[in-house]
């Protein structure tokens, strides 16, 4: 699907989306050109209220051009953000990656199509108290034109999105999630999902083609998640784990199973017993495409900021404990949730209403 989103109207509200009866459909101010444009565009939302939405690039080529042309950013991915409630967008769009970082987009046929040859990028954010949040943007790429093995790259803003630079891009090679040296047909990964948890760790979910040995066959693939920590510094550290028990047929490259476009990837609380998450994602059993949520847990311990709640408390993860946080937790515990162990004992019990109830008297908004 191929939308505008800087030249599309927006449904507007005074208040942040708390009044929906006084919301007026806006034009774009001022109007953008039509021609920029992005492939199935994901949002994100800053503490301070700056909407993020990234983008995969759109090939214009004239029908029988061998070659694809691309609008915005040579195929990689792109930036567009609003600091106004979504009222006015920015006039050109933020290039993550651009010329000078080297990346290569991928092209047409670089690995089996199970997105449906998107490749699109994911998009997550660090909420930081009192502070800029970090932008993350999850994307596929190529080192150079020559290689055919496909690898993911993270790139981070740390100014709500405004600018990505080149050097803050990881280059998640197969040798930091494999184990194992690159070949020149791959294996390729194709990104699932992205999601940052309570202390800043960086969870990414992929397909990756690593059990694939002839690829004018049938092709293999397994799922697999990591948490990246401490991302950029001296101390990172990327945790990895198979989902998959056994790698799965996706069919030929002229023939691919179709899986979805994008999948899922959600993190809770992350404290001082590690943390659970969860990756929702599509696979094919007996034949058939089935989807499975699988939980993950992490064994990487952290310490929460003490200037806001937990992401425990805090269910919509807006950096406050509001009305729906309330009501989402009143619900959760006597049910016994997960979501509801707040001290992560294993048991939701008194002791996890009590730190309920004390995050709700520091953080709580009426």
């Amino acid at each position: 699907v191929e939308t505008v989103p800087p030249s599309a109207f927006t449904l507007h509200t005074p208040d942040y989306a708390q009044n929906w009866s006084d919301a007026q459909v806006q034009p774009p101010n001022p109007p953008t050109s039509c021609d920029y444009r992005g492939r199935s565009p994901v949002i994100a939302v800053c503490n301070t209220g700056e909407l993020v939405v990234a983008a995969g690039d759109v090939d214009i080529r004239q029908q029988g051009a061998p070659d694809p042309v691309w609008l915005n950013n040579n195929g990689r991915p792109f930036v567009t953000w609003s600091d106004d409630n979504g009222a006015s967008w920015t006039q050109d769009p933020v290039k993550v990656g651009d010329d000078l970082s080297g990346i290569v987009a991928p092209q047409p046929g670089d690995t089996i199509a199970i997105d449906g040859g998107q490749l699109l990028p994911y998009i997550a954010i660090d909420r930081v108290v009192n502070e800029d949040d970090k932008v993350y943007v999850l994307f596929a790429g190529r080192e150079h034109p020559a290689s055919g093995d496909l690898d993911l790259y993270l790139a981070w803003s740390n100014d709500n999105g405004a600018t990505f630079p080149n050097n803050q891009i990881l280059h998640l090679t197969d040798l930091m999630l494999l184990g194992i040296d690159a070949l020149p047909e791959g294996p390729d990964q194709i990104p699932a999902g992205l999601a940052i948890d309570s202390c800043g760790g960086v969870h990414i979910l992929w397909y990756d083609t690593v059990a694939t040995e002839d690829w004018l066959g049938e092709i293999s693939v397994d799922v697999y998640w990591a948490i990246i920590t401490d991302i950029g510094t001296p101390e990172q550290f990327i945790e990895v784990a198979r989902l998959t028990s056994e790698e799965f047929p996706v069919g030929t490259m002229d023939d691919p199973v179709f899986l979805g476009e994008r999948q899922t990837l959600t993190t809770n609380h992350r404290g001082v017993e590690g943390l659970f998450g969860m990756a929702c994602y599509s696979l094919v059993q007996d034949g058939v495409v089935d989807t499975v949520v699988q939980r993950v847990k992490a064994t990487q311990v952290c310490v929460d900021d003490p200037g806001g709640p937990t992401v425990g408390v805090d269910a919509n993860v807006n950096g406050l404990i509001d009305p729906p946080d309330i009501a989402a937790y009143v619900d959760d515990w006597p049910l016994g949730w997960p979501s509801a162990d707040l001290d992560e004992d294993g048991d939701v019990d008194a002791d996890d209403f009590v730190i309920f109830v004390q995050q709700y008297d520091e953080h709580a908004i009426e």
